[in-house]
């Protein structure tokens, strides 16, 4: 087969998303390529859980699927300047070869060891890819990556007055935004018990991102679902998964409904760059941060807000651009990677943070300041919302 050079190397960037890195199985360190005469060649990968299939253009003769080490045919593709690159499977062996050169010989696996690839529900419904990337950078800092909570470790995708809703949450955050106008045929069916809602794994989220990225090519992404699998498909790369089964936190229970008497509205790239600086003072190990205190409320409306760390980071006035707050003193304790990646999330604009009162002391006991409810920040910028559970100060 002669194939386009420039596409087969974006495609095995693509394929390296979806091969199984630490799998005990080694075919999964491979992938298939398969040729069509009236198509090119499908490039597929898979890691039992994800699948990623690209079609790559070019001339093929024979339909005869090879097998090969993705790291080793990258590592030959990178010496290729020529516009085409032919593939021959000849005595045995894979000659990758580019214009006059030939890049290098390699020992193909057998092709009937690889797991049968299956067929792809139709992708029939668009969601602009723009609008989606927006969301997933809001939302995918809380996802979990605990492998022993998997039904926290993807994105809930449920139907939303005619969208799309997404959530993400690790436990002591959650996210959701939200996707207008746009439908997956078939969510409707699906979810078991829960209908109308599905989880969908990190993996593929991060094998579609790409695509997402690219610029210069159209906003439409198409979505297709059945019953346990989900595929994307943009141009001529398809991305599919198995569905999570497990149940989602009930977003109704966890997000604040009651009226919030404490707020700050704070300008976002503002925030964000005091918090990126006060980072490196606040590590205490690996992915692990002192709890910053805000302190808000109070006799005197000019002291306040504030925020602390101990001896990590003195007391200093928080710029903030409107305030609403009541007159008893509140300390609020929260992981500050937490509240970093929610505001990044947001992409800048104007952050509104909702601070609930302190919990009402028992019969007896004297009140104190320290909010123990979540937290919830919002965005002018978006109808998305974060929520955090707060540290104790």
């Amino acid at each position: 087969m002669k194939l386009e050079t420039k596409a087969l190397k974006a495609a095995l960037a693509q394929a390296r998303l979806a091969v199984g890195k630490h799998s005990t199985m080694p075919i999964l360190r491979c992938v298939k390529i398969t040729g069509y005469p009236s198509q090119g060649a499908w490039i597929e990968a898979t890691d039992l859980e994800n699948l990623c299939r690209i079609i790559v253009p070019g001339d093929t003769f024979g339909e005869a699927p090879m097998l090969c080490d993705l790291k080793e045919l990258s590592d030959a593709m990178k010496g290729a300047k020529a516009e085409m690159t032919e593939i021959v499977l000849d005595d045995g062996k894979i000659d990758i070869s580019n214009g006059f050169s030939v890049l290098r010989r390699i020992q193909p696996e057998k092709a009937d060891e690889y797991p049968t690839m299956p067929d792809l529900p139709s992708a029939r419904n668009y969601v602009d890819r723009v609008e989606l990337l927006k969301a997933l950078t809001h939302i995918m800092p809380c996802m979990s990556r605990d492998p022993s909570r998997y039904n926290l470790n993807g994105i809930q995708v449920k139907r939303h007055r005619g969208g799309l809703r997404l959530a993400a949450s690790d436990g002591h955050r959650l996210a959701c935004d939200f996707l207008p106008n746009c439908e997956i045929e078939g969510l409707e069916h699906s979810g078991g018990d829960k209908k109308g809602e599905i989880i969908v794994p990190m993996g593929f989220w991060n094998a579609l991102i790409p695509q997402l990225k690219r610029p210069h090519s159209s906003r439409e992404l198409r979505f297709g679902l059945d019953l346990k699998t989900l595929v994307a498909t943009k141009d001529q790369t398809s991305v599919a998964c198995r569905l999570i089964e497990g149940e989602f936190p009930n977003i109704a229970q966890v997000v604040p409904k009651d009226f919030i008497p404490n707020t700050m509205t704070v300008s976002g790239i503002e925030w964000k760059t005091h918090l990126e600086d006060a980072m490196p003072s606040l590590k205490k190990g690996k992915g692990e941060y002192h709890v910053v205190v805000i302190e808000m409320g109070g006799d005197d409306p000019e002291e306040c807000p504030q925020i602390s760390s101990g001896d990590n980071l003195p007391k200093r006035h928080i710029p903030v651009l409107e305030i609403e707050q009541g007159t008893e003193r509140i300390k609020l304790g929260i992981n500050p990677s937490f509240l970093l990646d929610a505001i990044k999330g947001m992409n800048g604009g104007i952050v509104k943070i909702s601070v609930p009162n302190p919990p009402e002391p028992k019969s007896g006991e004297e009140r104190k300041p320290d909010v123990m409810s979540p937290i919830l920040l919002t965005n002018d910028n978006s109808p998305g919302f974060t929520v955090v559970m707060p540290c104790r100060p």
